[in-house]
């Protein structure tokens, strides 16, 4: 292999383990938020610009607990904070996993 084709391949196995540990990330994560929900404790979720993280925990969290699709859960964040996933979603590919492992279930 060529040094481009192994720096490919590196690239290829680093989004694979990212898009793993973020979808297990949201998994964890919206389990706690929904155990606060029902003990009535105040969660704050919170990210540096609040435009990636924050919006797909979120998101990832309508999805499970509120019977959201991924698109209306974004559209729905996008109506209380348009500049969330903004430019784009950075981590698309992640909430897409979470989706679908939900529908499963």
């Amino acid at each position: 292999n060529s040094y481009q084709e192994y720096r490919g391949e590196i690239r290829d196995s680093l989004d694979k383990y990212q898009l793993i540990k973020v979808y297990e990330y949201l998994l964890e994560t919206t389990k706690f938020i929904y155990k606060n929900v029902l003990n009535d404790e105040p969660t704050l979720i919170y990210c540096e610009n609040g435009n990636q993280k924050s919006a797909t925990v979120i998101a990832a969290f309508l999805i499970k607990y509120g019977n959201h699709t991924k698109e209306s859960a974004i559209n729905t964040i996008r109506t209380k904070y348009n500049s969330a996933f903004y430019p784009e979603i950075n981590f698309n590919y992640s909430l897409e996993m979470f989706y679908q492992k939900n529908l499963i279930q």
